[in-house]
């Protein structure tokens, strides 16, 4: 696995808290981006790099949104979660 993705619908102001077991990259974006990161162009996000865990996010706007756990170019298995706080 490369990477690992949940989608929702979440409001401004969401929480997004993910726990993982090793450092990742997380990614928070709509569907225009979700399908710009699948065909490995140029897309935009929020989120960064998960030193620590939990690694919070706020939703910036309403909408669907794609919570993508990247695991920068390696592979494996890797154990997550996610929880929202409203």
């Amino acid at each position: 696995m490369k990477y690992s993705y949940k989608d929702g619908n979440f409001r401004k102001g969401d929480i997004l808290s993910i726990v993982v077991d090793r450092k990742v990259n997380v990614y928070l974006m709509d569907d225009i981006n979700f399908s710009k990161y699948k065909n490995n162009n140029s897309f935009e996000y929020y989120g960064g790099t998960a030193n620590n865990s939990p690694y919070n996010i706020t939703v910036p706007r309403m909408g669907h949104w794609y919570i993508v756990i990247d695991l920068g170019g390696g592979t494996g298995i890797l154990n997550y979660s996610i929880r929202v706080y409203k």
